[in-house]
């Protein structure tokens, strides 16, 4: 016992630093090493953010996705070591027991392998041949770069910037091109049987000719059995590629969600996810019978011109009934798709209200809103109602119609035959043989009414998740981040404004601001006045419209934003926690985390506060939005989450509007024990975290209009001493 507390104790003297720096992922690290190789640096952070790691580590699926963010290609091939060359290194070799290394040269004539570790950094070591081939798997990713010249072709070529959804479709072109084919032979298939009928009845009737009828009848058993085996597959493939498509576009669509810039997220949380959950829309349009119907309808035409060579003149009914069909689905074309757009934004409004209350509830039972949001909710589901009620109308019509002529056509047919019979124009084997090719003429042409509302439907859909791919994203594709996983925190911003899409109002007007590494600063105003705003610019949340905000004097936009949020630690005024453990919330973005960093991180926070006497501890569940915890919990648990990471700045939004005094002084506390060399900045209206910080800004209506040592500007506040004009003081000197 006493020498495991000397090991604890020895440890502790360590400064391991952030968890980041001692996780290890053999892929992900080889991957940064690689990416260095090539003149494309980049992080481990930058290189896996958002990516659905497995156990917190890359995986030879997610490593091309990986690999893409820094301009390379990549591909796993299975190769004997011997057969490698030096032409196509380096390489990632797949070792046992999980592991990678990169292997960057090779010699044959001696017998030799220089390859980089990635638990040692960028050290290379040599190794022979037959060591290294007693560690390899026989798996290698072979890795290119993605030159000018290629990204020049692919701009030509029209491959660059590929859409979302037609080029994820396209990756199931051969699945398609196979389906079609068995659909030709599937429709082909069909001639089979009216061919069958009209010579029994023709000729094998007439004469008898039983040894005709048995061949005819194997021939016609054969060509069944292979249509059956073709709809299967048919089938099959469709679904196949469904399935491949959903969950391609289904992960394109929600990593784009989480992507979009913050000044550019949608006012109605509940109708933006409406619009999301319309991909199932999509979704079972492309997998469902709708595509066999739509395949099916080209051979309309072969089947008008097999009955005419079958039964001649009487191919003039079915003609006529196609055109017939034709001007009901031209008619009640419009009024379905204005029935499904308006039932569309009815649904949507609807959907906004409800995830509102539901957020909400609190509220709205507390200021006795119910009456009011339930009318809101009765007129949404009235319109919606109506105007589904009126789609599936127009719709109903347009089907009924459409079976109305199909019977009317079977009778016409047997009407117009009889009269052929009897001028010795048709036989009896002729008029039946038209009669089943006229029902596979008219069947797919009856489904167009029910294929317009489906189409209307999957139209909107469609057309609302283009909209939402079509809004601009954090990190832009094919720019090259400046490499950066450790600051200094020293902040510099320079008539820094912006102002938000659709509005001409600035929010923030030419903040000029300098906020030395290691300072503590503080910033007060009332209320609207561009706090919180702020906050966001300095980290990254938002893009300024004017002016430039650096750190280290490197401008952040030309940061990897998921590099530029591993170096700051954020709490916000109304910490978002998410439904699971508060040991799961506090290493949310940080998983790797050991159990004694994250003890460490909520002993700072004041977790462990609350968590000590609870029977859970720090498996209590937050439940959705962190409801179970009062709001002082919560802070807790975020600022836990922040200092998790041990970044270099801190960033806090009021950290303690829902604490007690008792709570607040013991948290001015703690984080008065943070390393002095820590830049703290924090948006506040309370007095007593301003012992805490060492210089303070004020700041009203989007302006910095005082910043300098904070005793001096409280004494200007105060009247102690006179207020200077405002143009002398924001560009972040001393008052």
């Amino acid at each position: 016992m006493t020498n495991q507390q000397d090991n604890n104790s020895q440890m502790e003297q360590w400064d391991t630093g952030s968890p980041e720096r001692t996780h290890f992922d053999p892929l992900l690290d080889s991957l940064v090493i690689v990416s260095k190789l090539y003149d494309k640096p980049s992080t481990a952070t930058a290189l896996s953010a958002g990516l659905p790691l497995v156990e917190n580590k890359l995986t030879t699926t997610l490593l091309p996705r990986a690999a893409e963010r820094a301009g390379l290609s990549t591909r796993m091939l299975s190769r004997e070591l011997d057969s490698i060359v030096p032409e196509v290194l380096p390489a990632i070799m797949l070792l046992h027991n999980g592991n990678a290394c990169v292997l960057n040269h090779i010699d044959k004539d001696s017998n030799q392998a220089t390859i980089i570790r990635p638990e040692a950094g960028l050290g290379e070591e040599k190794l022979d041949l037959e060591t290294l081939n007693e560690f390899y798997t026989g798996f290698c990713f072979f890795i290119k770069r993605e030159y000018q010249f290629d990204k020049e072709r692919k701009l030509v070529t029209g491959e660059a910037g590929k859409h979302w959804f037609w080029d994820t479709l396209r990756l199931s072109f051969p699945i398609y091109r196979d389906v079609i084919i068995a659909s030709v032979l599937i429709n082909l298939f069909v001639l089979a049987s009216p061919f069958y009928v009209r010579n029994v009845y023709d000729r094998v009737v007439p004469n008898s000719a039983f040894d005709t009828l048995w061949a005819f009848s194997i021939g016609i058993g054969i060509i069944f059995f292979f249509d059956l085996v073709l709809k299967l597959i048919r089938t099959y493939f469709l679904d196949v590629a469904g399935r491949k498509s959903d969950v391609i576009l289904s992960s394109k669509i929600f990593s784009h969600v989480q992507a979009l810039k913050l000044e550019y997220r949608p006012s109605s949380v509940g109708s933006f996810a409406k619009m999301v959950s319309e991909f199932e829309s999509i979704r079972d349009f492309i997998t469902s019978a709708t595509m066999s119907t739509l395949v099916d309808i080209p051979f309309v035409i072969i089947f008008l011109i097999a009955i005419y060579i079958f039964s001649g003149n009487l191919v003039i009914v079915p003609i006529v009934a196609v055109l017939i069909i034709l001007i009901i689905t031209i008619v009640i074309r419009r009024p379905v798709d204005e029935s499904i757009t308006h039932s569309y934004g009815a649904s949507t409004v609807k959907n906004g209200l409800l995830i509102e209350t539901l957020n909400g509830l609190e509220t709205v039972k507390s200021n006795r809103m119910e009456g009011l949001n339930q009318r809101k909710y009765e007129q949404n589901v009235g319109e919606n109602s109506y105007w589904s009620n009126r789609s599936r109308l127009y719709s109903t019509i347009g089907t009924s119609t459409s079976g109305f002529v199909q019977q009317m056509t079977t009778v016409a047919l047997l009407i117009v035959g009889v009269y052929e019979i009897s001028n010795h124009e048709l036989s009896m084997g002729g008029l039946i043989a038209a009669s089943m090719l006229t029902g596979r003429v008219i069947a797919p042409m009856a489904q167009v009414a029910g294929l317009i509302a489906r189409w209307g439907q999957t139209k909107e859909a469609y057309e609302g998740i283009e909209r939402i791919m079509q809004m601009p994203v954090e990190r832009e594709e094919d720019k090259q981040y400046l490499q950066r996983n450790h600051t200094e925190g020293h902040y510099e911003l320079e008539g820094v404004g912006i102002t938000f899409p659709e509005q001409t109002v600035p929010i923030i007007k030419s903040v000029s601001l300098d906020i030395p590494a290691g300072s503590r600063l503080a910033v007060i105003g009332r209320i609207g006045c561009g706090k919180t705003t702020l906050l966001r610019l300095l980290m990254g949340l938002y893009t300024p419209t004017e002016g430039v905000i650096k750190l280290d004097g490197i401008d952040i936009r030309q940061l990897d934003p998921s590099d530029l949020r591993s170096l700051i630690g954020c709490v916000e005024q109304q910490p978002m926690l998410f439904a699971g453990s508060i040991r799961e919330n506090i290493a949310s973005g940080t998983p790797y985390a050991t159990d004694d960093q994250i003890l460490k991180a909520a002993e700072m926070a004041g977790v462990l506060e609350f968590t000590a006497t609870h029977p859970e501890g720090l498996n209590r569940q937050c439940g959705e939005q962190g409801r179970m915890l009062s709001g002082g919990q919560r802070q807790c648990v975020a600022l836990a989450r922040a200092l998790l990471r041990d970044p270099k700045i801190l960033i806090f939004d009021e950290p303690t509007s829902a604490l007690d005094q008792d709570s607040e002084r013991r948290l001015i506390t703690r984080l008065s024990k943070l390393a002095p060399d820590k830049t703290i900045i924090v948006f506040t209206q309370r007095l007593a975290i301003l012992s805490l910080l060492d210089s303070l800004a004020v700041m009203d209506d989007g302006e910095i209009l005082m910043h300098g040592a904070k005793q001096e500007i409280l004494d200007r506040l105060s009247g102690k001493i006179p207020a200077q004009d405002k143009s002398d003081t924001k560009d972040g000197g001393e008052a």
